[in-house]
């Protein structure tokens, strides 16, 4: 009925998967005012592969400046999605807070700057809540431009792509419906160059 953080010094075991039903042992604190397991251990795969439930999802758009919680809300908020720095923001005209996506993945990372200075629907879990910098944290999980047709272009598999010593070749996906060109650097080519549309990008190179 609720959903509740567990909190790691580092990263969980590589074995664990999105879909993972688990059983752990830790202690239960509250965080700034959201429950949260710490020191997580004896952390046992029951199954895996399952759909991943969700709780029913609050939309915070009408109330983001009045919004609070003591749980980890499954939210989402309709508004624009700007970079201050290194955070990507979601803003509200006339609302004095704002949304700030909290620690998002490589592969959300891309799909964010893909889809910078449109108007978005982003969903995610509350995390947290800053009332001197008014600002709301959210680890996002979708976002998705608020109007279907609005330009946007990515790379699918983010900034930086890494490949094998010896690899001569990596395909990268571009996400887009708007026109895009790719220049290879020196001693690499690609193919296609350029499109309008999503496309797999084969770059071939020498290896290392």
């Amino acid at each position: 009925t609720t959903n509740c953080y567990v909190f790691t010094s580092s990263a969980p075991s590589s074995t664990l998967k999105l879909g993972d039903k688990v059983s752990l042992k830790g202690k239960m604190k509250i965080y700034y005012k959201l429950p949260e397991v710490t020191n997580p251990a004896e952390i046992t795969v029951i199954t895996s592969g399952n759909n991943i439930p969700r709780t029913a999802v609050v939309d915070i758009t009408p109330n983001i400046d009045t919004y609070d919680a003591t749980s980890a809300d499954y939210i989402t908020f309709t508004g624009a999605l700007t970079k201050d720095g290194n955070y990507y923001n979601f803003r509200k005209d006339g609302a004095e807070n704002r949304l700030s996506a909290t620690y998002p993945s490589s592969d959300m990372t891309a799909l964010l700057g893909g889809l910078l200075n449109n108007d978005v629907i982003v969903t995610g879990y509350y995390n947290t809540k800053n009332v001197n910098s008014k600002y709301l944290s959210i680890i996002v999980t979708d976002v998705q431009a608020a109007d279907p047709n609005a330009k946007h272009c990515y790379v699918a598999e983010g900034n930086t792509i890494n490949v094998a010593a010896n690899a001569t070749s990596t395909t990268l996906n571009v996400k887009a419906n708007a026109s895009w060109t790719i220049t290879a650097g020196s001693g690499a080519t690609v193919s296609p160059s350029s499109g309008s549309a999503d496309a797999a990008v084969t770059v071939s190179f020498a290896a290392n």
